[in-house]
């Protein structure tokens, strides 16, 4: 039988890994969104960077990926500091990398990015449309098993765009968590299955590669840390992710 303090301390720091990862997720998506004034402010102030090393230190990240992201923000802050318009200059490299209405460099949506790639590689398209496409209809399935509610009314965005999938991922830790604070290893199992069947069949297959590309294609250092900052989280091994 398992000793009870062991039992206890195996919850406790699931309930503090997983609201990490929660946090890691929920960060991330906020800097993949349309920039707002108070989140350039808050890079260029240095306190994203003081939450970030708080919750990657918590999340269970290595130190050096942890120094590297951090090292990565002071360059981000020190061009902030110089452009005269942070917030526009931020903007304008968002659109032309994600949402230039001819050809965004890194489209945020499943589906579309993996056809762009398979084009890169001199590969056939294969045609993929924003919500005509398995990815966001595979992507829309999950999220009803897990609870999440994806789309309002007012709002209409394709399952597929990777700040959705990211919300996905920070609801399920989130859930993983609330069941370790009142010790429901069934709910914990549960979903923690969730989480593994959305990185099979999503998150492996275009994720890093995303971040990757905002560090190749990134013209200013802001999304150059977006994406090592994503790449991170990505490169911690799956084992460590679990409770």
């Amino acid at each position: 039988m398992k000793d009870i303090s062991t039992t206890i301390s195996s919850y406790e720091q699931a309930l503090e890994h997983h609201t990490a990862l929660s946090d890691y997720y929920a960060l991330v998506r906020l800097l993949l969104q349309i920039p707002a004034s108070d989140v350039v402010e808050s890079v260029k102030e240095g306190l994203l960077a003081d939450d970030y090393r708080v919750i990657a230190r918590e999340a269970g990240l290595d130190s050096a990926s942890i120094a590297e992201v951090l090292d990565q923000l002071t360059q981000v802050q020190q061009e902030l500091t110089k452009a005269e318009h942070s917030v526009s200059f931020v903007r304008r490299e968002y659109t032309r990398l994600f949402t230039h209405p001819q050809k965004p460099q890194i489209p945020l949506y499943e589906g579309v990015f993996l056809d762009l790639e398979l084009e890169r590689a001199g590969k056939a398209s294969t045609q993929a449309r924003l919500f005509v496409n398995p990815a966001a209809v595979d992507a829309e399935k999950l999220y009803r098993a897990g609870g999440l509610v994806c789309n309002s009314k007012d709002e209409r965005i394709p399952a597929d765009c990777i700040t959705t999938e990211l919300a996905f991922l920070e609801h399920l830790h989130k859930h993983v968590a609330a069941a370790a604070l009142t010790d429901d290893q069934s709910a914990m199992t549960q979903t923690f299955s969730l989480i593994i069947d959305f990185h099979e069949h999503h998150v492996s297959k275009w994720i890093p590669r995303f971040f990757e590309r905002c560090e190749e294609e990134s013209g200013i250092e802001y999304y150059r840390a977006v994406g090592r900052m994503g790449r991170a989280l990505t490169s911690v091994p799956f084992s460590r992710l679990s409770y």
